[in-house]
């Protein structure tokens, strides 16, 4: 087209038409020299960045759920991880407030519910975030907990002595006119509907709310003996459900393995994010004492790679005293490596795969995986992987390995 169009000037006297100039070779040397191939070096800094703005980009793609029924007054919203749950929640919240509502924001977990408190500061005393253990404490008006508190008095005891007050003093304590919970699979017994149910104008008949959640993967708490799509079907039987199934947290090699060794069904209908070329990596360890070997070197790697202490979390299927994290003893990890919640900003942080649901870190270490043969130990594992935004090591005992494989063949439809 250029030589035609050069033809046809009669200023680019220059031009000659049956010279057959330039022709490929050239125009190759030409390419080369004001555009050749190079490398550059992303700082960690600047990666940070670009994946953050990258994260808004994909969840604003997203919102589109959360236009489309904001004229139902009560919505499921549910999904797999990483289909952006806990971000449209926070901007539920912050529709309520917008509106001139006053919204109870209320998840499970504490460390995602400190998180939360954090995101929604803005707005306080309109909307009221924490954990549903702390807003029953507080209406129950309990400072702390007992020192003996046990399964029983959370699941059980805490919700009948705040509703207990709340009928007390119905008078004194203002009901909300909006309720937003994320997480709703921990949430989904009847203990803690009902008091929500007391808190919520309207109640949860005729009330306003929005319940985000993966009823499918996550509900590993195991707070009600019914399962969460029995408890949804049996006091939500007719309120709309909103399906999310776009992935805009992990790479495309972080969501497959999330897909082939976490049981995902279907998979993800979309992934956003790029795929950067990385793939999670896996390493099997005899005993222990190889373990904290691999472990040390895999923060080593990280640390190399450019991925500073904060960015990095070790989750383990342990609790933290008994997980592979706390038995580091050697320097600098003894005094770099610490627990999630007293951990500084420039220190790794260490925490269970139970109390970092709902949360995510650039960089996910996975220790402790010494069976995935049950649904429970597969729940963990999804929920695991499905944490990293950037990069994801996994540490598994070698009694795991046979078993990993066949899974992956089998997911694959690939022949032994």
């Amino acid at each position: 087209y250029a030589r035609e169009f050069m033809s046809s000037r009669r200023t680019a006297s220059w031009f000659h038409a049956g010279s057959g100039e330039p022709y490929a070779e050239q125009c190759q040397i030409v390419a080369d020299v004001m555009r050749p191939d190079f490398e550059v070096f992303e700082s960690p800094l600047s990666r940070g960045i670009a994946l953050q703005q990258e994260l808004k980009r994909y969840t604003s793609e997203q919102l589109e759920a959360l236009d489309a029924m904001e004229g139902n007054s009560r919505v499921i919203f549910t999904g797999p991880a990483g289909t952006g749950k806990t971000l449209l929640a926070i901007e539920a919240a912050r529709r309520g407030f917008a509106s001139g509502k006053h919204v109870l924001f209320t998840c499970f977990n504490r460390h995602l519910g400190r998180w939360l408190e954090e995101q929604t500061s803005p707005w306080k005393p309109s909307v009221v975030t924490g954990t549903l253990h702390k807003q029953m404490l507080n209406v129950a008006r309990i400072k702390a907990p007992p020192p003996d508190a046990n399964r029983d008095f959370w699941t059980k005891r805490l919700p009948h002595l705040a509703l207990k007050h709340l009928a007390e003093l119905a008078t004194d304590i203002e009901a909300f006119d909006e309720l937003v919970i994320d997480e709703a699979q921990d949430i989904l017994s009847d203990p803690y509907l009902d008091f929500l149910d007391a808190m919520l104008r309207g109640g949860l008949s005729s009330g306003r709310w929005r319940l985000f959640g993966d009823m499918e993967k996550q509900a590993i708490y195991g707070t009600d003996n019914s399962s969460p799509e029995e408890v949804l079907a049996r006091r939500f039987g007719t309120t709309p459900v909103y399906s999310l199934r776009v992935n805009c947290r992990n790479t495309p090699r972080v969501a497959e393995l999330a897909h082939l060794l976490g049981g995902l069904t279907p998979p993800y209908r979309k992934i956003l994010r790029p795929d950067d070329g990385i793939d999670p990596e896996i390493k099997f360890y005899k005993d222990q004492s190889q373990a904290r070997e691999m472990l040390e070197e895999s923060l080593q790697q990280l640390s190399i790679a450019g991925f500073s202490e904060d960015s990095i979390v070790i989750l383990s299927q342990k609790s933290d005293d008994s997980s592979l994290a706390a038995l580091l003893e050697s320097k600098p990890w003894v005094s770099i490596v610490r627990p999630y919640g007293s951990a500084d900003s420039n220190q790794i942080r260490y925490v269970s795969v139970h109390a970092f649901k709902g949360l995510e870190a650039p960089a996910i270490v996975l220790t402790d995986v010494e069976t995935i043969n049950n649904q429970f130990a597969v729940s963990l594992f999804y929920i695991s992987v499905t944490r990293a935004l950037q990069r994801l090591v996994v540490l598994a005992s070698s009694t795991v390995k046979t078993e990993l494989t066949k899974m992956l063949l089998c997911e694959s439809g690939t022949d032994s």
